[in-house]
């Protein structure tokens, strides 16, 4: 039976590739960047209903999508329970 990488296997937080942290870093601030736009379109303009909605829901992607990347760009590992090499 061959061995196994036990201490492998237990890791919780794998490192990424140097690559994928390189390309999370500008990707984090562009996300950011839309984020403050979208929170100041939101602010300052008077909107009908359905795009303080969309404006809204916008707003909301930005913040989701903001946390892995800038994670991954200043931690350089992948978040748990976000493998999506698997």
């Amino acid at each position: 039976m061959p061995e196994r990488n036990v201490r492998g296997m237990s890791d919780a937080q794998p490192r990424t590739h140097v690559v994928i942290r390189v390309l999370a870093m500008p990707l984090s601030l562009l996300l950011f960047a839309a984020f403050v736009q979208q929170c100041f379109v939101l602010i300052s303009e008077p909107h009908k209903v359905e795009s303080v909605f969309l404006h809204i829901a916008n707003t909301l992607l930005f913040a989701f999508l903001f946390w892995p990347f800038s994670y991954v760009a200043v931690k350089g590992k992948a978040p748990r329970r976000w493998l999506p090499f698997q």
